[in-house]
């Protein structure tokens, strides 16, 4: 290092005592030692390559991606030579594919000697810039296994201006032939990966084209056969983006620019790679933090620390607990999964998480929420988390900016959407922050998920939505959140929305009224009743613009009995007033005059605005007991002749009532639901409430593991369950409405209902924030989906037999731990996946 002639430049510099033009001294310095698996398919395989990444460069590119570490650096360590031999030991440890020097010509000489007192047992790359001596080239010969250089320039004139690199064409190809000679035609394994060899990368720079397809030419003259990466990923970066002189290349290239050159690499009929331009940005820029400082001497990478864990796992606030590693995944085309992430440290992190999978990546920060009654004191258990008030992790609060503030411990959740269309394979997805990262693996199997056949509804609250946010009913700011709310819920499976015709007559004190909701206006004069269904038409074209398309007509008549009419309101003599309500016998037979004008019409309205009779649903009246028994068949009487071709169904825990026809279409308590299975009752929808379903049977409450949750899907699989109702997805009052509350505060509908049960979204600052126990119930309704699709292809008894030790489940007796679902969908994925090759 006396007199430095390693590089082109030649500059004869004492390293040992300054820095040469390369910014660097006489030690090594690491910025980054990491598997990086966003190279070329060859090199970065499915185990990643094993890529080190040295600080300084010989060259000066204005637009460099890595200008944190290729300048004047603060980032990494020095390391000694046998330093850099234990970091190449422990990237093969971890499984690298080949061992990756970023930028290594100017530590040639350290790299050199390492070499050749540990040659590793995979392939070592040398990843450069082009612009190298072939002086110091031939000093590695035997060394180097597959050369990764790029070719950057056929302008001389644009070299200069861009890199300070005079003479950059004739020296890297000839530096790049000497390449070619030491290792000869590229070598592969049975895997496609690359072994020997050389693969020469070409970066489209922003108005540059004709640079690139004279480079191209030039590869295609000079190396027949060797591969090209074509790069479209420019990203502006470094000096490209202060300095005005660069003005004209502060922007990436353009879909125009990108397929011109590629194009044209087909027309020269090159071998290689075409990178995508969906790969430009800053998120597949590595960290380089890992080997930096802090005060006291502390590693900055040691404060940090990342575990990977199933979906099916429920990280307690105050609880230390070791999880079982969660590292890879299967899923099919169209389908959401996830993982989680507890991230420790202090202060800011900053999130990233890369992938080249095929997928829509969403991260979310875990909130906690309080629960006083987490479990009814005489009705629970053993397989509860707890049964005393605790807080719960619930709430998920997106990750936009990848900013986090980590106070000891944050737990992310990572949703990974598969796209449609997504081709088959094995992805790896990087999650980091500060230096440290993980890798999850997903799996893509190139099958299609059916659509979903079960009919879910969770009773939507119009009302809970204005209440909380301030808004008039129905005012311009209602219907926008509205539209939120019905396609989060759409997003998550909801197929079949709750209406309210007539304000609902749901969770109701007797005598007292909620908010008016009520989407038909009516009026009355000497003629009698008339409709306007403008607002029903909103509702109706809201609903199936966010994906739903089938809708449950609010109840005719008070829950838990049917003895009332529900609160309506009529306009007469031009005063709109509350017409019926408690106050009105079921059988009143003014209501039954109302109800008879208007159901021909209602039918007449969904026909017109292209709704089935077998999409509507509608109610009588909620659980009909023995004292209900008359009560609830004379509100029928009243409704039934009018609706001819339609659903009535109503909840239904009696298996006797339902023989006696009192029901013909239940809505049946998963706790009440065994002589239903078991006599084959067709069309069976399976519910659950609040108050029956707290023992044995599968909910969703917060103190009840995620495993709970998610079974379902499995179970009305398994019991052929038609559809699914919930009462609750945004109740955020009190029993009976008798008060709003605030549910980031209050869980459990102040004393009344186990916590969770009430809500399944929270009302964020612009719309609405999914829960976990909302992300874990969607990976119920993909399973039951994706058995579908095994029973489909495999026949119901070789499915049946994947279910393992749930063969026999049923609604109270099922597998209780958390990795019966994940290894469940592990198996059943790779049966469709072999079946459909």
């Amino acid at each position: 290092m006396s007199v430095c002639t390693l590089c082109p430049r030649k500059c004869g510099v004492d390293r040992e005592i300054m820095r040469g033009y390369c910014q660097s001294g006489g030690k090594m310095h690491i910025a980054r030692a990491k598997l990086h698996y966003w190279e070329e398919p060859p090199i970065s395989g499915t185990r990643g390559s094993g890529t080190i990444f040295f600080t300084g460069c010989s060259l000066r590119c204005a637009f460099c991606q890595n200008s944190e570490i290729s300048g004047e650096s603060l980032h990494g360590k020095d390391f000694t030579v046998e330093e850099f031999i234990e970091t190449i030991k422990k990237l093969e440890a971890m499984g690298a594919h080949n061992i990756n020097l970023v930028t290594p010509t100017h530590f040639a000489s350290q790299i050199a000697e390492a070499l050749r007192i540990y040659k590793p047992r995979v392939p070592v790359v040398y990843n450069c810039g082009g612009y190298e001596s072939v002086e110091t080239l031939r000093m590695l010969e035997g060394l180097i296994d597959i050369y990764l250089p790029d070719f950057k320039y056929a302008d001389d004139d644009l070299a200069v201006r861009l890199s300070n690199a005079p003479h950059y064409c004739e020296t890297a190809l000839a530096a790049i032939h000497e390449m070619v000679r030491q290792t000869g035609e590229n070598v592969y394994d049975e895997n496609g990966m690359l072994q020997k060899g050389i693969i020469i990368r070409q970066l489209i720079l922003p108005g540059h084209t004709r640079n690139s397809m004279q480079a191209l030419e030039l590869i295609k003259q000079h190396f027949p056969g060797v591969p090209v990466s074509l790069m479209s990923q420019y990203t502006p970066m470094g000096r490209v983006l202060h300095e005005p002189e660069f003005a004209d290349i502060n922007r990436r290239i353009t879909l125009r620019e990108s397929r011109k050159v590629q194009n044209y690499m087909l027309e020269l009929g090159l071998p290689g790679f075409c990178q995508k331009r969906s790969a430009a940005g800053e998120r597949y820029i590595p960290d380089f933090t890992q080997f930096d400082t802090v005060n006291l001497g502390e590693e900055k990478s040691m404060q940090t620390t990342i575990q990977l864990l199933s979906p099916m796992e429920k990280v307690m606030a105050q609880e230390e607990k070791t999880f079982a590693p969660y590292p890879k995944a299967s899923a099919l085309r169209g389908e959401e999964t996830a993982f989680q992430a507890i991230v420790t440290g202090e202060g800011e992190h900053y999130m990233e998480v890369r992938t080249d999978a095929p997928v829509k990546v969403a991260v979310y920060r875990e909130g906690y929420v309080p629960c006083t009654l987490s479990a009814y004191p005489d009705r629970f258990d053993d397989d509860y988390i707890t049964t005393e008030p605790s807080t719960f992790p619930d709430v998920l609060y997106p990750v936009t900016d990848g900013a986090v503030n980590v106070n000891g411990r944050e737990v992310l959740w990572v949703s990974l959407k598969v796209n449609d269309d997504a081709a088959g394979g094995d992805y790896p997805v990087e999650i980091s922050a500060n230096g440290k990262s993980e890798i999850f693996r997903l799996t893509v199997v190139p099958v299609t998920l059916p659509e979903q056949k079960l009919t879910f509804t969770q009773w939507f609250h119009g009302d809970c939505i204005a209440a909380r946010y301030g808004v008039e009913i129905y005012s311009k700011e209602h219907w926008a959140l509205l539209d939120k709310y019905m396609r989060m819920a759409s997003e998550h499976g909801m197929n079949m929305i709750l209406t309210p015709v007539f304000t609902p007559a749901l969770d109701t004190e007797i005598g007292k009224e909620r908010p008016c909701t009520q989407l038909v206006e009516i009026t009355k004069n000497d003629a009698g009743y008339h409709f306007d269904f403008a607002r029903l038409a909103r509702w109706v074209e809201t609903a199936k613009d966010c994906g739903i398309s089938k809708f449950e007509i609010s109840h005719f008549f008070t829950q838990w009995g049917a003895k009332c009419a529900p609160n309506i309101y009529v306009t007469e003599n031009g005063e709109r007033k509350l017409k019926f309500g408690w106050h009105t016998a079921a059988t009143d037979p003014e209501y039954a005059a109302l109800l008879h004008a208007l159901l021909p019409q209602l039918l007449t309205f969904f026909e017109e605005v292209g709704v089935e009779k077998s999409d509507l649903m509608f109610h009588i009246s909620d659980e009909p007991s023995e004292e209900h028994k008359a009560d609830y068949l004379k509100a029928k009487a009243v409704v039934e002749p009018y609706l001819p071709g339609c659903i009535l169904r109503d909840a239904l825990s009696s298996y006797d009532y339902y023989t006696e026809g009192l029901v013909k279409h239940p809505v049946v308590a998963t706790n009440h639901i065994t002589p239903f299975t078991e006599n084959d009752v067709p069309d069976l929808w399976g519910a659950y409430t609040c108050c029956g379903q707290c023992v044995d049977v599968g909910n969703r409450f917060l103190a009840m593991p995620s495993n709970r949750n998610r079974i379902l899907g499995v179970q009305m699989w398994k019991y052929h369950i038609t559809g699914f109702l919930h009462w609750g997805y945004n109740f955020w009052n009190s029993q009976l409405s008798k008060a709003v509350i605030d549910p980031f505060k209050v869980t459990d509908a102040g004393g009344a209902f186990p916590g969770g049960d009430g809500f399944s979204v929270y009302p964020g600052e612009n719309g609405p924030l999914p829960s976990l126990r909302q992300k874990v119930f969607a990976m119920a309704l993909y399973d039951m989906r994706a058995l579908s699709l095994a029973e489909e292809k495999l026949g119901r008894e070789s499915v049946l037999k994947l279910l393992g030790d749930g063969e026999s489940m049923t609604f109270a007796n099922y597998p209780r731990t958390s990795s019966y679902l994940p290894d469940l969908r592990e198996r059943v994925n790779e049966a469709i996946g072999n079946a459909c090759k």
